[in-house]
């Protein structure tokens, strides 16, 4: 009984302190002020594509809509009067990511950095003469970390394998004066979780290696 009652003390002393719901009250308080926010996100696109540097595109993303695998088709067998159910084959959704369109003076590029980022990637898929390359040319990580209301790291998803499925589409009437913006899909193969701090470090150093390769490339 004694270890007993230190599990539960335990259990209770680390719910209140991520301010979740107690179990082993009748108190039903949630502290939203440990919660997550939708806002505290952001994208880490390691690769460069070309002379413009992946690092560059998170600023740029507004929202990402991701998850991971689903039963996508559900198995069934008549059991007598009743009915079984069985999980299919899982399936994963297309990644979807929206993106402002940056204003960039004539001279000073080719075009903007987003466009022209994917419009490198896709060249990695298929070239000017339409001819594929192995998928180990042109699949490349992307990272998705979430950061606690301290703006600390809370949760790192690595999106495996991402290529895009779609080109920048523009939506231009004179009847606004919104900013420009247009959504790319992606496919992946897999989504992991990993340690935030650990892999945080990792991805600052990919990617200041990154930029130093890109500068030495330029000048």
């Amino acid at each position: 009984m004694a270890s007993l009652s230190t599990a539960l003390g335990a259990a209770s002393l680390v719910a209140q302190s991520i301010g979740a719901i107690n179990p082993f009250s009748f108190s039903n308080n949630v502290y939203l002020s440990n919660c997550q926010r939708s806002y505290n996100w952001d994208v880490l696109f390691i690769s460069s594509m070309g002379v413009f540097p992946g690092a560059l595109l998170g600023k740029f993303c507004q929202g990402i809509k991701f998850g991971d695998y689903n039963i996508g088709s559900i198995g069934q067998m008549k059991v007598g009067a009743y009915q079984e159910f069985f999980a299919g084959l899982p399936e994963i959704n297309t990644v979807s990511m929206s993106f402002i369109k940056p204003a960039v003076e004539v001279g000073v590029l080719s075009g903007d950095p987003v466009s022209q980022y994917f419009l490198e990637w896709r060249r990695l898929i298929v070239d000017n003469y339409g001819n594929y390359r192995p998928k180990n040319g042109y699949a490349r990580n992307v990272y998705v970390y979430m950061a606690h209301t301290t703006y600390l790291p809370s949760d790192i998803f690595v999106l495996r394998n991402a290529f895009p499925i779609s080109s920048p589409q523009y939506d231009l009437n004179y009847e606004a004066s919104d900013v420009v913006k247009f959504n790319i899909e992606f496919r992946i193969d897999r989504i992991e979780s990993l340690n935030a701090l650990n892999t945080l470090g990792t991805m600052l150093k990919q990617g200041v290696h990154a930029g130093l390769s890109l500068v030495k490339n330029i000048f």
